[in-house]
């Protein structure tokens, strides 16, 4: 079956028009207001066999109100980085639970959460590796080393780290709600190390068709400058998914809708005029592009963000790793 008789096909299964576009971070199908991202899906004719599965996760009417934020929405995602930070299970649960507790106060959506266990996930059909985060709250140090960055090799390395997932319960059907990363590497020096920015990060990510509380400016600025201050990030970044059309050269300091740079790289960034620029009282530097939800499509969201990424060139003009011990 060619690609346009995929097309026809999967066009007559839902009775409408389908919209599909192709970009560097996967497929997005579009079906009259609805929207559905497949990061996984590739292209071409295998991309189609996920277009079929993805039709079961959309409601492909347009009889069904939409809100209008929801019918502009994309993926966004929070993304706290810092260097080689050497830290035991029981500290990284105390900043973990931590996180969670604070995210409850912001949104009572945020009230229920899975954690994830990585030996067991993937393994077994089902909720196999994921456990009610309250149960496991008494005996999470222990549930934090369990997930040791190479635990599944012959000699676990806890200079890997340890990797970190839960999942919000309380979304609406079809959307997705994560905290997740790693934290507690310092892998510098040993064989097979790449260099890279940063060692540990942790990510916040809002997926499709989220309840329209999470779509506001105020909430997405909370959770950046808890993230920086809960973990002392070096730098804490978020964008909608199609921000990165838009990124040059690969640079861990890029055009984005907020950002936050640590107290001891914050004197080197000079805030450009028309955007939000806030000092922190631990002397770290807030910046935002708009107070609006961030669209890419929207001009002045954009030059915002692009003024931003130029602030920041001075950051990107050091060497890596990007570390505090580096300035």
């Amino acid at each position: 079956m060619s690609e346009l008789e995929r097309r026809t096909h999967a066009e007559n299964i839902v009775g409408m028009p389908l919209a599909l576009s192709i970009t560097n971070t996967g497929l997005k199908l579009g079906c009259g207001t609805r929207l559905a991202r497949l990061p996984e899906a590739g292209s071409g004719l295998g991309a189609w066999a996920a277009v079929e599965r993805a039709l079961c996760l959309i409601a492909c009417t347009e009889a069904q109100p939409e809100d209008p934020l929801m019918q502009r929405y994309e993926s966004y995602l929070m993304q706290a980085e810092w260097g080689s930070r050497e830290e035991s299970p029981t500290a990284i649960a105390a900043r973990f639970l931590s996180t969670i507790d604070a995210l409850r106060t912001l949104n009572p959506l945020l009230d229920v959460w899975s954690w994830g266990d990585y030996h067991e996930i993937g393994e077994t059909e089902g909720q196999g590796g994921v456990y009610p985060l309250d149960g496991i709250r008494p005996r999470m140090a222990g549930a934090v080393a369990r997930n040791m960055g190479n635990a599944g090799e012959a000699e676990p390395d806890p200079d890997n780290g340890y990797k970190l997932m839960a999942q919000a319960d309380r979304t609406a059907p079809g959307s997705l709600i994560s905290l997740s990363g790693s934290a507690g590497a310092r892998p510098e020096g040993r064989p097979g190390f790449s260099v890279t920015p940063f060692t540990n990060r942790m990510n916040f990510e809002l997926g499709p068709e989220p309840d329209p509380s999470f779509l506001r400016y105020a909430f997405w600025r909370e959770v950046m400058l808890l993230l920086a201050e809960t973990w002392e990030t070096t730098w804490v970044e978020a964008w909608p998914d199609d921000m990165r059309d838009h990124w040059g050269p690969k640079h861990a300091f890029r055009a984005v809708w907020m950002c936050y740079v640590s107290p001891h790289f914050a004197s080197l960034v000079t805030p450009p005029p028309g955007i939000i620029a806030e000092r922190r009282p631990n002397g770290g530097l807030f910046m935002a592009a708009t107070d609006a939800m961030f669209r890419t499509a929207e001009p002045r969201h954009l030059a915002g963000a692009l003024a931003i990424e130029a602030a920041l060139h001075p950051l990107n003009r050091l060497d890596y790793p990007i570390d505090e011990a580096y300035l």
